[in-house]
């Protein structure tokens, strides 16, 4: 029974000293889970601002949503630049690791960034990061146990805009 219960600390060492294996046991323990009470400061989401004067439309209309972006390039743009700027945070540096054989090595790294990068982008994108948080068959557990933190403290949407935005769409002070 010695002999067992050494085994069994000595592979309990190894296994906390492999960064891999212990960010994996942290995540099947729940230690993912962010304790603060707000998200991480500096972490915003950004935010692309449209003419409110003509109506985005709130239903489905492919004809009508079409004809709306349409007649406002810049905001699509815009929008895809924000997009493509914060994606290449991830992108660039990923596709380096692919080309010098480092991707594993880098996976935790690599991930924390794509975390950082999907809350800059909004609901959307943390919401799709929530869904890839649960996907073993396309995550490492490494990577799905960083994008747990998308599940917990993400910033709030920022209460000044969000007023002014209500109160110049309803013409009155809230």
């Amino acid at each position: 029974i010695r002999d067992l219960s050494k085994g069994m600390a000595d592979a309990r060492q190894e296994a906390e000293n492999d960064e891999r294996v212990r960010i994996l046991m942290e995540g099947m323990r729940g230690k993912s889970l962010n304790e603060n009470d707000f998200a991480d400061e500096g972490q915003e989401i950004k935010v692309v601002m449209y003419d409110s004067e003509n109506k985005l439309p709130l239903t489905y209309e492919p004809d009508v949503l079409r004809d709306y972006y349409n007649a406002r390039p810049l905001l699509a743009l815009s929008r895809l630049w924000q997009v493509g700027t914060a994606a290449s945070r991830f992108v660039i540096p990923t596709v380096w690791d692919a080309i010098t054989g480092n991707l594993e090595k880098n996976d935790v790294k690599r991930t924390r960034i794509l975390r950082e990068v999907l809350t800059s982008l909004g609901p959307f994108f943390i919401k799709l990061g929530q869904a890839l948080a649960i996907r073993p068959d396309i995550l490492s557990p490494q990577a799905m146990y960083e994008l747990q933190r998308l599940c917990d403290k993400v910033p709030a949407f920022d209460t000044k805009m969000a007023m002014e935005t209500v109160e110049k769409e309803l013409g009155c002070k809230v």
